[in-house]
């Protein structure tokens, strides 16, 4: 391998060990580890950790271990709390009733724009249409005036 490939590896691989520590120079520190967000934080091009096929592979493996650490304390934080089950229920409809409005306001949103565009498209084909008839006219105006 050359020398460039074993720096740009090692890079991925500092750069992996900066988001497994929670402690990112170039992205977000949400705690999320990703394929992209390791090329991201090494600082390379878009797509340029698929040249390293073989790391791509091990990083998935290391990825999917953090997400299953990552279920498990969220498993245990909730366990944690002690919440019965109909207040851990009544937790999961309030945030779906928040999620609900959130969808239907975002639907209303949509629905404004989508009714704007479509009254827009009408004003330009109307005008479309009138500056069609002007040219019909102003092209009859010519063939008539020739033909004298």
């Amino acid at each position: 391998m050359s020398s460039q490939k074993e720096f740009t590896l090692q890079r991925l691989r500092d750069a992996f060990e900066r988001l497994r520590a929670g402690k990112p120079e170039r992205t977000k520190a949400d705690g999320k580890v990703s394929i992209k967000r390791v090329n991201d934080e090494a600082g390379l091009s878009q797509g340029a950790i698929y040249y390293y096929k073989a790391y791509v592979e091990e990083l998935r493996a290391e990825i999917r271990i953090i997400e299953a650490e990552r279920e498990k304390r969220q498993v245990v934080d909730d366990m944690g709390l002690n919440l019965s089950i109909e207040s851990k229920l009544r937790l999961e409809r309030d945030r779906e009733k928040r999620l609900k409005i959130e969808y239907r306001d975002q639907v209303k949103n949509l629905k404004q724009l989508s009714d704007k565009i479509i009254a827009e498209n009408v004003s330009l084909a109307f005008r479309c249409r009138e500056l069609q008839d002007e040219l019909s006219r102003a092209s009859a105006m010519k063939v008539a005036y020739i033909s004298r």
